[in-house]
Formats: C-alpha cells, sequence, structure tokens
C-alpha cells in the first residue's frame, strides 16, 4: 500500500509540472517576435492621454508584449529605468515601451481621476502580453509588474552576453 501512495505521488507531481501555467517571465521570454521592431515598437513618450473615459489597455499595442511606466521627471527610479529600458530595447527590438509621464505634484486621487489607476508610487507598471491581456501589474504597495519587468530585462540581457 505505501509504494501506491509514492506512485500515486509522483504521477500527481508529473501531472502538476506539465500542466501548471507559465511563469510570466517564461511567457515574456518565449514572446520575441520573428517580425522584429515596427514602428510600433521601443520606447515611446507620452504625455497627453488619460482623463475621463480613458482606459490604460489602450496602451497596448496590438501584437507586441507592451510595457507601460508611469514616471515623473525627478523620480531617480525611473531614471535608471528609463537607462535600462535603451539596453534592452537593443536586446528586444519587438517590445513596445509606453512611459506616461505624470505631472511633478501628483498624488493619488489625481491619478485615479486622470488614469483609472491605483498608483501610489513611481515607477508603476503594467505588462501587456501581445493580444492585449495584462500579463502583471503593480497594484498599489505591491510591485510585482515592476520586479516582473526586472526579472525579465536581466533574463534577456544575460542571454545577449552568453
Amino acid at each position: 500500500p505505501m509504494k501506491y501512495i509514492f506512485i500515486l505521488l509522483i504521477i500527481a507531481g508529473g501531472v502538476y509540472t506539465y500542466t501548471k501555467p507559465a511563469e510570466p517571465v517564461d511567457v515574456l521570454l518565449a514572446s520575441a517576435d520573428s517580425a522584429q521592431s515596427s514602428s510600433q515598437s521601443g520606447i515611446k513618450e507620452l504625455k497627453s492621454v488619460g482623463g475621463q473615459g480613458f482606459d490604460v489597455k489602450t496602451l497596448a499595442v496590438p501584437g507586441k508584449v507592451t510595457v507601460v511606466d508611469f514616471y515623473v521627471s525627478w523620480c531617480p527610479t525611473c531614471k535608471k529605468l528609463n537607462q535600462h529600458y535603451k539596453r534592452f530595447v537593443k536586446a528586444r527590438p519587438d517590445v513596445a515601451i509606453r512611459r506616461v509621464k505624470m505631472i511633478d505634484k501628483w498624488n493619488t486621487s489625481w491619478a485615479k481621476r486622470k488614469y483609472g489607476l491605483d498608483i501610489t508610487g513611481t515607477p508603476h507598471v503594467l505588462i501587456f502580453d501581445d493580444k492585449g491581456n495584462v500579463l502583471s501589474q503593480d497594484l498599489e504597495n505591491e510591485r510585482p509588474a515592476y520586479q516582473l519587468l526586472y526579472k525579465w530585462m536581466r533574463a534577456e540581457l544575460s542571454k545577449k552576453w552568453q
């Protein structure tokens, strides 16, 4: 009887391994587009988006993995991230990065009215897959999309140097 339990555990582990959803970073690493760059790819600064009825999903570029980054000019982390983007798009010219510049003296209620998002800090990141679905997003004080973005950029850049 004990060996049957052991066999069942091995089978269950195998089933789990082959049926569990892919990790978001694996989805991003596998998303390299053979069409490579286009006029929609690369880093674009957006200054006049938002307002009543604004939906952040409209910033996702069809057919491209899209990173949307809400930032302010005085934010040191935002400046550093922008420098990393410049290296990253050389490794992944097919990715669309949309940087949304916010006013310097913003607050959470202003961001909620302007973008419909609970932005509590910058940079505030959302990552969309190539079908326009949110793969990851920062939520209030949690930064899962920012962390995923750095994990992805590190993996892509280390592939380039291998």
